[in-house]
């Protein structure tokens, strides 16, 4: 009998680390598809209020994104020389810097004299570029612990005129948009689970995914 028993002790010796080590990754793999849920959640709550980082108004990423924005919108600026000739200015990031600081201060608004068009459509376009880089922002800023952000892909997308979201690639169309107000915008995370990361090692990856859609709210 004690011979007979000896292999299965080995046996049992040897699956059962495996066996532990196998439901301690399956755990990590249920909390981590449980956080990039919740997380998307939280990111929504934020981006559908329409609210905006106004500290991040004037930098290069928000100034380039707007100025982005007003060129594919085919918007250029009409100026007067000071001999009197109408010449296009073409909308870029200094442009759009000066006419946000024209009063003193950097708020995603333009106030310089310019006529009621180009103000709305600058003012919409950086308000957008804010609300785009304020959502990555908070969204970084509440990364749950469980998750490791080098391993993170974030898409931001709006149901805004000449955007769409494409599900089976998980993509934005032409690219990330932040959305209006009424518009719909779309959260998508995809984290890829290093296998064996309990161990501190790695041997392949488990792509979890979790995406939600709200309105933004109502805010003009």
């Amino acid at each position: 009998m004690a011979k007979h028993s000896r292999p299965r002790l080995r046996w049992l010796l040897i699956v059962s680390p495996l066996l532990l080590l196998g439901a301690l990754e399956t755990t990590n793999i249920i909390a981590s598809q449980i956080a990039i849920s919740n997380w998307v959640r939280e990111g929504l709550r934020y981006a559908v209020t329409g609210l905006y980082d106004s500290s991040l108004c004037g930098t290069p990423p928000v100034l380039e994104r707007a100025a982005q924005t007003l060129r594919e919108d085919g918007i250029t600026l009409i100026a007067r020389t000071v001999f009197t000739h109408d010449v296009s200015v073409e909308v870029n990031a200094n442009l759009l810097r000066d006419l946000d600081l024209a009063y003193g201060k950097f708020d995603c608004q333009v106030k310089a004299e310019i006529s009621t068009y180009f103000q709305e459509k600058f003012d919409d376009a950086l308000g957008e570029a804010a609300r785009y880089y304020s959502i990555r922002k908070i969204m970084q800023d509440v990364t749950p612990p469980i998750l490791d952000s080098r391993y993170l892909n974030i898409t931001i997308c709006s149901d805004s005129p000449g955007y769409s979201y494409d599900s089976t690639r998980g993509q934005c169309l032409p690219r990330e948009d932040a959305g209006r107000s009424g518009d719909h915008v779309t959260i998508k995370v995809i984290y890829s689970y290093p296998f064996g990361s309990s161990l501190g090692i790695t041997s392949g990856y488990l792509y979890l995914h979790a995406s939600n859609t709200w309105m933004v709210e109502k805010y003009r």
